[in-house]
């Protein structure tokens, strides 16, 4: 049976829902970094890794034309900070994340050509992905910034955080199987969201509101063409 590792956020709710209507694969929730470590160590066969992983695994293959992405804002990948973005001089990176704190790194390198220091505690920003973004942030981190929009007005491109890949080449009814799941509960976003109901970080009609109008799924050929840039510009930066 083909292991499959879906991220555990809200904008995965629908690759879950299409994958709960099949017998055909084991599925394991896991965070982004962590399916990437399970490709890596070969636990699992396919994953919905983060994009930065992808870019530096030449043998990992795409085996479905959907994604974790975004035209514009996303809401869930932000960089919170004390001071405005040009004035920051510390950073503290999410460790749920690859995509986004490379993102970031691009991001400050390239475009706000700022270079931050890396620090664990007390740091003047820090990135955060994920359902926690929803929740209220402490008072001094004044300054809220998009980084998918911010990649937006920088590369007028969308962005893909996380793409279906295997770390191994498997036959066509198999990948065929994977995009038809995928494509279901694509389809099926307001299902998705009352089949995981009870475990909604928000309204239910705020998790629909996401879903549809900041997360974007398609693989097109415009976010392809965003992943190689984003490779070019990450070429030489650290990957955290």
């Amino acid at each position: 049976m083909l292991k499959i590792g879906n991220v555990s956020f809200l904008n995965s709710f629908p690759f879950q829902y299409g994958l709960t209507r099949t017998e055909n694969f084991q599925v394991e929730m896991l965070v982004p970094s962590e399916i990437a470590k399970a490709l890596e160590n070969d636990t699992i066969d396919v994953g919905l890794v983060p994009v930065a992983s992808y870019i530096k695994h030449p043998n990992w293959q795409l085996v479905s034309d959907f994604c974790i992405g975004a035209v514009g804002e996303v809401r869930t990948v932000i960089l919170v900070s004390k001071k405005p973005v040009l004035e920051i001089d510390t950073i503290g990176y999410d460790l749920d994340s690859r995509s986004s704190n490379l993102l970031f790194r691009v991001l400050a390198a390239h475009y706000w050509k700022i270079k931050p220091r890396e620090v664990v505690e007390n740091a003047d920003a820090c990135v955060m992905i994920g359902d926690k973004t929803f929740s209220n942030l402490p008072k001094e981190y004044r300054f809220r910034y998009d980084l998918s929009l911010e990649w937006f007005n920088f590369q007028k491109l969308p962005f893909a955080f996380a793409v279906w890949v295997s770390n191994k080449k498997l036959c066509s009814e198999i990948t065929d199987r994977i995009n038809e799941t995928m494509m279901f509960g694509v389809n099926h976003i307001e299902e998705s969201v009352i089949c995981f109901s009870k475990n909604l970080p928000v309204t239910h009609a705020e998790a629909l509101r996401y879903l549809k109008e900041n997360i974007s799924y398609p693989l097109d050929s415009q976010k392809k063409t965003a992943i190689k840039r984003f490779a070019e510009l990450s070429f030489g930066l650290a990957d955290t």
